[in-house]
């Protein structure tokens, strides 16, 4: 009796170690997968905002070098750790890159050319992951493959930026496009607020991370962008 106990104490010791070590292999893949997700997602989204404010008149992003899909001119290193932490502790990511400069004066329509560039960034995020989810739409790739899970990295690391970045809080995209509907004074005072306080501004940031409703709000339309851009359009495909 004493031995059968043993066999079964040491099975499920066993197994609980296999358990922590498989663990411990799917987060060292996803920071490993992470890196060049990372890399795109936040080089896209702030390129699109530099590509966009040029058309629309504005060479600033230019003249500063961020017309670019250099990489190395759009990661800010802080937030791209952050970025990480938050995949593999939280299992949902946010993040930012490093603003690109806009200055509104050379803009052809300042208040719509504005909302115009602030969309940029978070559209082409939510494009790239549904682009990459079309594979498992067309029930060509299953998540437990490695070219599977790898773009199941990427479509959520997209997600996340995208959705956190549409957020109404000053500095990131979402406050811009809400700005686009304020009177102008108002828009001119938070702007003006935004330029000469940016250690308070990163400050309420952070905190606004931290708040339990921020979760819900970003993982509740993340669930459903990811679950709509993985999901077998015909039949259950290689799920």
């Amino acid at each position: 009796m004493k031995e059968k106990q043993a066999a079964v104490k040491k099975k499920k010791a066993d197994s609980t170690l296999e358990k922590s070590f498989m663990d411990i292999q799917k987060i060292v893949v996803t920071v490993l997968f992470m890196v060049p997700s990372l890399v795109v997602a936040f080089t896209v989204h702030e390129y699109m905002h530099a590509l966009v404010a040029f058309h629309c008149g504005d060479p600033t992003a230019k003249y500063e070098k961020r017309l670019t899909l250099n990489p190395l001119v759009h990661i800010e290193p802080l937030w791209a750790l952050i970025t990480v932490l938050s995949m593999v502790f939280l299992n949902f990511c946010f993040g930012r890159g490093k603003p690109v400069p806009v200055n509104e004066r050379y803009l052809k329509n300042p208040r719509w050319d504005s909302l115009k560039v602030a969309l940029a960034g978070p559209f082409s995020n939510i494009a790239m992951a549904f682009l990459a989810g079309l594979p498992f739409m067309a029930g060509a790739l299953a998540f437990n493959s490695l070219p599977g899970f790898f773009l199941l990295v990427f479509i959520r690391v997209n997600i996340g930026l995208g959705i956190f970045n549409l957020l109404p809080v000053p500095s990131l995209d979402g406050w811009k496009i809400l700005a686009a509907f304020l009177p102008d004074e108002t828009r001119y005072r938070v702007r003006r607020f935004e330029e000469n306080n940016p250690m308070v501004i990163n400050i309420i940031l952070y905190a606004i991370i931290l708040l339990p409703i921020t979760d819900s709000l970003l993982v509740v339309p993340g669930t459903i962008l990811l679950r709509l851009f993985t999901s077998p359009l015909f039949g259950t495909g290689m799920m």
